[in-house]
């Protein structure tokens, strides 16, 4: 246990390294972009800051964003449950970006499909179909190193090894299976 949880201190190191700043995803959304596809984007966050890492990748390969993007993040309280009138938290970044926080209580199973349905029916997320959403997940590979502080390597190759058998993330959050695609990073920790 104290290996796992050593390993996920690191690797979310190793992702605020790589995290860009949300100023940069604005000047990025504005100038780079060379168009927007249609229809709505949703990229998993695992910290309530920043850009997640399969949004970056994404735009950095494709060069495009959708013209509706959502940086979905789940939060879970140290309370059993959240009110349904609690659970949301909706923060527009700049037009067509937003961050969506889903607050779930260490009872509740974190659904984000559900709590992006729970927002939209509160009218927090107008307009959205949530059958034709696309979810972008990203899928870590931990590469052990010497060269980075933190653990014996032998603990980092044993996280990686557990890592790599860890449910995934979109089966965790009960994202349709349909409607997801991943990108895969490689960090060293």
């Amino acid at each position: 246990m104290l290996t796992w949880r050593s390993g996920v201190r690191l690797v979310e190191r190793a992702r605020a390294r790589l995290r860009q700043p949300e100023e940069d995803l604005i000047e990025t959304a504005v100038s780079r972009c060379q168009a927007r596809l249609p229809g709505t984007a949703v990229f998993l966050a695992s910290a309530p800051k920043g850009v997640p890492l399969a949004l970056t990748q994404f735009i950095k390969h494709n060069r495009v964003l959708h013209q509706r993007v959502l940086l979905a993040t789940v939060v879970i309280e140290e309370a059993p449950r959240i009110a349904d009138e609690a659970r949301v938290e909706v923060i527009e970044i700049i037009e067509g970006i937003t961050r969506v926080i889903l607050h779930f209580g260490f009872m509740q199973y974190p659904t984000i499909a559900e709590g992006l349905a729970l927002a939209s029916s509160q009218g927090k997320l107008p307009g959205i179909d949530l059958s034709d959403v696309t979810y972008y997940i990203g899928r870590e590979t931990i590469i052990p190193s010497e060269d980075i502080p933190g653990m014996w390597v032998w603990r980092e190759t044993l996280f990686a090894f557990l890592q790599r058998n860890a449910e995934r993330s979109a089966a965790f959050f009960g994202v349709p299976a349909g409607q997801v695609v991943e990108f895969g990073t490689e960090l060293e920790i």
